[in-house]
């Protein structure tokens, strides 16, 4: 079920689909395949290069110098939630988190310190702790075009298809190198292009995220009572 289903069915809040499964206790003997051929594609072309030039590779633990883009949680979210406030459903979404805080200077953005634009619930930090997760950048600017370079189509799709959980494992999403500018749509298409990637996979990867999750993986079977 899509986020539109499960909130008005359930009145729960979630960034991500909900499925209700029956698990079998002995093997089926069928092998299931989940992905379509694009889809298939994308991850062989995408996962041979992130082998070398991963996000992994680039984050720091419990560092503060510098600037620095925090490293939450890389987790596409659903920009249909109902119950989201307009400003966290713009545009795409934010593989950081649902707000606008994940570049800092020294553990600053502007004169409020890091922990304090977090809502935490456990493990609360004290003033001057480090930040958990992070990758380093030369200059503000760098450090913006990375969290821009995150939020196009392309690498949302890219999160959606390497995620094993609500998450997407670090050692598989690339790492572009340079970031002195950022990343759109196009750029990506010509870069995974030149490494063998197809047009017609280069296009599909530039779609929507939720529109092509909920037309191509979602099948919809509808019980009634």
């Amino acid at each position: 079920m899509d986020t539109i289903t499960e909130e008005k069915l359930f009145g729960i809040i979630r960034n991500g689909d909900l499925m209700i499964s029956i698990v079998r206790s002995k093997p089926t003997g069928k092998k299931i395949e989940i992905y379509n051929d694009e889809a298939r594609e994308c991850i062989d072309v995408i996962v041979s290069y992130s082998e070398t030039h991963n996000l992994e590779g680039h984050v720091d633990v419990n560092q503060v110098d510098g600037w620095r883009v925090q490293i939450k949680a890389l987790t596409a979210i659903d920009p249909h939630i109902h119950s989201m406030s307009e400003v966290d459903r713009k545009g795409q979404c934010n593989v950081f988190g649902m707000n606008s805080h994940n570049v800092f200077y020294n553990g600053f953005d502007g004169d409020v310190e890091w922990m304090k634009t977090r809502r935490q619930t456990t493990g609360k930090k004290a003033p001057g702790s480090p930040l958990p997760y992070s990758i380093k950048f030369e200059s503000e600017e760098e450090a913006r075009n990375f969290e821009e370079s995150c939020n196009t189509n392309f690498y949302q799709n890219i999160v959606y298809l390497l995620k094993c959980d609500m998450h997407a494992p670090l050692k598989y999403l690339p790492w572009m190198e340079d970031y002195t500018h950022p990343w759109t749509d196009k750029d990506y298409c010509r870069f995974f292009g030149s490494l063998g990637m197809s047009k017609e996979c280069q296009s599909w990867m530039c779609r929507d995220v939720y529109d092509y999750r909920t037309k191509d993986f979602i099948r919809k079977e509808y019980i009634n009572n």
